[in-house]
């Protein structure tokens, strides 16, 4: 076999091989895009949320909350309409300016009354804060009046003195 002909064959050879890595990579690219797609159409069909605002002779007073008493009467949770319950009827009452703490083991439903405040779930029986229904007001009227500190976790080292 006559040298040049071996040449010829070895870079076409290369060449293919660059061809069907470049088709195996737009074929992935593709398959990106077409999930991106899916995605964005799932989205389309999530129920749309309440109102942001509401009217305003439905609106909450300029300064609600003034006092911050929180009552969680017979509050039960879901993340979804026919899930299971998170909460099952939860009734406490906060009294204003007092702090409080909740504690529980992982699963115990501590981050669950958060997503109930912020109408993040499904709800059925009520929340007031200052004798207002959360339910009762739009979703930003009610959101931009409420703040959150999460958790986090922060672990160090102190070191022992010697001798004492």
């Amino acid at each position: 076999m006559d040298g040049s002909n071996v040449g010829l064959a070895i870079t076409q050879s290369i060449s293919l091989t660059g061809i069907f890595q470049w088709g195996m990579r737009q074929s992935a690219e593709m398959e990106n895009q077409m999930t991106s797609v899916e995605r964005v159409l799932e989205y389309t069909k999530l129920p749309q949320e309440s109102a942001l605002r509401v009217s305003q002779e439905k609106k909450p007073p300029a300064d609600w909350p003034a006092e911050g008493a929180i009552d969680f009467d017979n509050l039960s949770l879901r993340y979804s309409p026919e899930g299971n319950l998170v909460l099952n009827k939860l009734n406490f009452h906060i009294e204003p300016q007092e702090k409080i703490g909740i504690v529980g083991r992982t699963g115990a439903g501590k981050s669950s009354i958060i997503q109930a405040l912020f109408r993040l779930a499904y709800l059925e029986g009520t929340i007031s804060i200052d004798g207002i229904d959360i339910t009762s007001i739009g979703l930003h009227d009610l959101r931009e009046k409420l703040s959150i500190i999460p958790q986090v976790t922060i672990t160090t080292t102190v070191p022992r003195e010697r001798g004492l």
